[in-house]
């Protein structure tokens, strides 16, 4: 049986928890339109647990949510109830009813009608469309399209202009051009930007793992990734070494680049792992003796 959304469901972007035996995180839109959900998803202020009562509470001191609605409309939104409020108010109902044992029929069925029914938000189609209402689309789009394997040209499909018109006909679909530059270079650098505030805040620091591969173009690439103290994987970066493959001195000068950048960035970085290939470990063991007599 599929669990029913609660009121403020359509407030909140589900993820994954970092406990898995967890409730979904529940990360603030209006706080993803302010920060971006790279972001956003790493800032304890930004997400609660998915259960609505915690929602309702995050909404009503949410300053980006009140940035975003008028008072009028923050009061409709924050009255909706929660499974709290039906135990609450069937409490109140029964010492009401023992409190008032002696009073009149009419009285009763008069005091039970006073609670005050409060409507939802389900029945609305669509809200106010705004300019970073569009930003958060175009990235919502992009994550799509990125995690399903989905070409730019996607979004010039009829069927598929077609079905974001039918669902809501205020949306704007971004081009092919459109979503592969502009939207797609400003997205990387939110999520650089994201990544390097994480390996920064790590007090106890990062480790840096780097291998090499061949793409389907058949050249050869050199990537790191950052493993945090709590066992985050974030991605560093690659670089294209097809004329640098297999030299050590190569090797030895791209790590070297890596710890520079790192220090440069306030990550501290405490210890590199590589794969068991010649270059990348003579370059360990030589940058190994570097490190050591310089701090001995």
């Amino acid at each position: 049986m599929v669990k029913e959304k609660h009121n403020f469901r359509e407030f909140f972007y589900l993820c994954a928890p970092d406990n898995p035996k967890a409730n979904k995180k529940a990360v603030c839109f209006s706080c993803i339109r302010k920060h971006t959900l790279p972001i956003a998803i790493t800032k304890p202020e930004c997400y609660v647990p998915n259960k609505a009562l915690l929602c309702r509470n995050h909404l009503k001191k949410c300053e980006n949510f009140a940035s975003e609605y008028n008072e009028s409309e923050r009061q409709e939104i924050l009255s909706c109830k929660v499974p709290e409020d039906e135990k609450k108010s069937k409490e109140c109902r029964t010492e009401v009813i023992g409190n008032n044992i002696e009073t009149t029929d009419a009285t009763a069925s008069a005091s039970s009608t006073s609670v005050i029914k409060q409507t939802t938000l389900s029945g609305y189609v669509s809200r106010p469309y705004s300019k970073k209402d569009e930003t958060h689309f175009e990235n919502l789009v992009l994550l799509m399209m990125v995690l399903n394997g989905l070409s730019f040209t996607f979004l010039e499909n009829k069927e598929t202009q077609e079905l974001f018109r039918y669902i809501a006909p205020a949306l704007k679909l971004p081009g092919r051009h459109a979503i592969s530059n502009r939207v797609l270079s400003k997205s990387v650098k939110q999520l650089t930007q994201s990544i390097v505030e994480q390996a920064k805040a790590d007090a106890i620091g990062v480790t840096a793992a780097f291998d090499g591969w061949t793409n389907i173009k058949q050249e050869h690439l050199f990537g790191v990734v950052f493993i945090t103290s709590s066992g985050k994987t974030l991605i560093w970066g690659s670089k294209n070494i097809s004329d640098q493959r297999s030299k050590t001195e190569d090797v030895k000068m791209l790590i070297k680049s890596l710890m520079n950048n790192a220090e440069s960035k306030q990550i501290k970085i405490n210890c590199y792992v590589s794969d068991s290939a010649g270059e990348y470990a003579a370059a360990r063991y030589a940058l190994f003796y570097i490190v050591f007599y310089a701090y001995y």
